[in-house]
């Protein structure tokens, strides 16, 4: 187990460096000249440009720059921001608990929810139960989820008031405006993953209930919450437990 964890590891570094040479490249190749732009626009000097352009390192070569940026991102420096000035790292660690937040709570949306629904439909395939998950999970699948987030705080925040339309509370100051602030969010942003959750749920039920084992369950008299939950579920969870992964 230990050699194939430091396998998969150690396969990690040159699919890292092939992606950021992949993203290194593509935003070279962005139309514009960035040194223009933090110089001042159009009606910056051309000393001023070149003066810009050699403080970002642009004059140099395109293996250069993208070897000191590596080099760089290596140590832990990613640069500062171009817009405000501040270290990239320092940005990124101050917004890390905002967006924490709103992952593990759509994530937990996204568990609470489709688990659910994808037991339910899996238990009687192509009844009026299964029919309706699959509808409501086809809606939640098509609809994006900026247009979700526009409705719920058109409705529940602009309409009926019972969230702020805007704002972030953290969980130490006060933990029931931190879950006011959070609802709306990880409801739009966890209601794909629960529609794809549950139809996983769904699928790999119907096939559990399927097999030898189960059906032996069922002969030896085992309820139907000792056969879901101990026998069916465990083996239908496999494929959802990836697709959980994936979407946090």
């Amino acid at each position: 187990m230990g050699a194939l964890v430091v396998r998969r590891l150690l396969s990690l570094v040159p699919t890292l460096l092939l992606v950021s040479f992949g993203v290194f490249a593509l935003i070279s190749l962005v139309p514009g000249d960035a040194a223009v732009k933090v110089a001042g626009g159009d009606q910056a000097s051309t000393a001023r440009i070149e003066q810009v352009r050699h403080q970002l390192g642009l004059d140099d070569p395109f293996a250069v720059q993208y070897e000191h940026w590596v080099t760089r991102a290596a140590h832990g420096d990613l640069g500062r921001s171009l817009v405000s000035g501040e270290r990239v790292d320092t940005a990124i660690w101050s917004r890390l608990p905002v967006t924490l937040s709103i992952a593990l709570a759509a994530l937990f949306v996204c568990v609470a929810v489709g688990l659910p629904l994808g037991l339910l439909a899996g238990l009687r395939p192509g009844g009026i139960v299964d029919r309706t998950v699959l509808v409501v999970t086809s809606v939640a699948i098509g609809v994006p989820s900026f247009v979700l987030a526009m409705g719920l705080v058109t409705v529940f925040a602009v309409h009926l008031r019972w969230f702020e339309p805007v704002g972030f509370v953290r969980l130490s100051a006060s933990p029931w405006q931190w879950l006011r602030s959070v609802t709306l969010p990880a409801l739009a942003l966890g209601a794909w993953p629960a529609a794809s959750l549950a139809r996983q749920i769904r699928a790999g039920i119907v096939d559990a209930l399927r097999s030898p084992y189960v059906r032996t369950a069922w002969a030896k008299g085992a309820g139907v919450w000792r056969v879901v939950s101990i026998h069916a579920l465990k083996n239908a969870a496999i494929a959802s437990l990836t697709v959980v992964g994936l979407q946090l």
